[in-house]
């Protein structure tokens, strides 16, 4: 097969077609080349922490044309590039389509995010700056495994400010939360994407609980440290009901009894208790003492059951289906 016939075999990566997206991810992949930038995972570890919630398209490579200007290496590690034989015109060596195939033994492979028109490599990701900064080259053949970025009303991104300073977190479908751990390099790219930051809502529980709690899950949703926020809520909600009982909970054995019997019982033991010390008073009380003496006990008593959470015991030691923790989700 010649050089045309595979060229042919090759396409162009899918991008976003507005101008201003590709420039965003022109910056952002320019930003991380001049910082020299390297996080665990190298260029992959960066595109995810980056760009949370990305999700495989398929098991399948995909052989294209990569724009070297999107797509994230390490080119700063290869500063003199060498020749071997049969590759004594290196960049045309680099740039055949036969390096797009994932068995060849110089091969260049990766991630691309055709929502956001952004790469990264794993093999041939030294080479990058070579091909663009010195050869001239605005593409390179790559395998890319296809990744999804889920689409921008599905997620929020939300402002908040803890001890530690101001945070910038991602919610995927108002459950499954993460810390974006570069806002400087993600906030451009989400808000070219239709995404901007929002305060903190009342609904959710506040950061510091959160990133004091922990239950951040690795590769939760395919991310790194994310948090089911709605199974956290969940497990808090057993957790309380498990340690607190209501007061004379070990009187109210029904789950659908009210307040109000509690106070019957409450009224009635007192009302005995007063019977019982007129008896014992050998009737030296008159009637009107005895009835003044036997009300103020009955009020008194209904009082006392209604405000003093006198006898504290789990709901799931009285009353069947509370204290439940359920999957509890977080642990």
């Amino acid at each position: 097969m010649d050089a045309a016939s595979e060229t042919s075999l090759l396409e162009l990566a899918e991008r976003p077609e507005s101008p201003h997206f590709r420039a965003s991810a022109e910056r952002f992949v320019a930003a991380i080349d001049r910082d020299r930038l390297e996080v665990a995972g190298g260029p992959f570890g960066i595109l995810t922490s980056t760009l949370p919630f990305l999700k495989p398209e398929s098991s399948e490579d995909v052989a294209q044309w990569v724009p070297l200007r999107c797509v994230i290496g390490m080119s700063w590690r290869w500063t003199e590039p060498t020749t071997r034989p049969g590759r004594e015109d290196l960049a045309a060596y680099l740039l055949s389509p036969a390096r797009a195939d994932r068995t060849d033994s110089d091969g260049a492979s990766g991630w691309w995010v055709p929502d956001m028109g952004i790469g990264a490599m794993h093999e041939g990701k030294n080479r990058i700056r070579y091909l663009r900064d010195i050869c001239g080259a605005t593409l390179m053949p790559a395998s890319m495994a296809i990744l999804r970025f889920p689409r921008a009303d599905r997620l929020q991104l939300l402002e908040a400010y803890a001890g530690a300073g101001t945070f910038y977190t991602l919610l995927l479908d108002g459950r499954w939360l993460t810390v974006l751990a570069h806002p400087a390099l993600s906030l451009p790219l989400l808000r070219a994407y239709g995404i901007h930051p929002a305060s903190w809502p009342n609904r959710l529980p506040s950061i510091d609980a959160l990133l004091g709690s922990n239950a951040w899950q690795s590769y939760a949703h395919g991310t790194p440290s994310a948090l089911d926020v709605e199974a956290w809520q969940h497990h808090r909600r057993a957790q309380y009901d498990r340690l607190h009982g209501e007061p004379f909970d070990i009187l109210d054995s029904s789950p659908h009894w009210p307040g109000f019997l509690r106070l019957a019982w409450g009224a009635l033991a007192s009302g005995v208790a007063a019977g019982i010390l007129t008896a014992l008073s050998d009737s030296h009380l008159g009637v009107l003492g005895v009835a003044a003496l036997a009300c103020g006990a009955v009020g008194l008593g209904g009082l006392l059951a209604l405000s003093f959470p006198v006898i504290k015991a789990p709901r799931s030691v009285w009353k069947r289906g509370h204290g439940d923790s359920g999957t509890g989700g977080s642990r």
